[in-house]
């Protein structure tokens, strides 16, 4: 029996997605191969610096997008200014710089790393503030047998 057309979209995405996760994994697991670490120890300011500034950034332009967003509560907000991972990109530019301009961008890899990992650990931080805030779920609404009314 051949799969329907929606069927075979479901089966479609769900090999995509297993292909995409082999393929980040493979490049993450290159990446912590060829990145020495040791090399921001000399550059410890620029990556203070640098992650620094993203985060002020982030802060920023979730503060400057408050007049389109409208309505949304302080929880939302916050939500929006932890969700900032840097992932594949950011890596790829580094090695592609490295590569062009030589010994003198060697901690860029590095430094691409450093920013991966903390603000993926700032997305996880961010992720258990906003669980934590969660306002208490209201029960459900119950009718009673005996009279049909919903009660709460």
């Amino acid at each position: 029996m051949q799969p329907s057309g929606k069927e075979h979209h479901v089966e479609l995405l769900a090999f995509y997605s297993e292909v995409a996760f082999l393929v980040r994994t493979f490049f993450f697991v290159l990446l912590g191969v060829v990145v020495d670490v040791r090399g921001l120890k000399g550059h410890a300011w620029l990556t203070l610096g640098s992650l620094g500034a993203l985060v002020v950034a982030r802060a920023v332009a979730v503060k400057a997008s408050r007049w389109c967003w409208g309505e949304i509560d302080p929880r939302d907000r916050e939500i929006a200014l932890w969700v900032f991972p840097r992932g594949l990109i950011t890596a790829v530019l580094a090695i592609q710089v490295f590569n062009a301009r030589g010994r003198q961008f060697d901690f860029l890899p590095a430094l691409a790393f450093a920013t991966i990992v903390v603000t993926n650990i700032l997305v996880i931080f961010g992720s258990i503030r906003a669980k934590r805030r969660q306002p208490p779920q209201a029960a459900p609404a119950l009718a009673t047998e005996e009279t049909g009314v919903m009660t709460s």
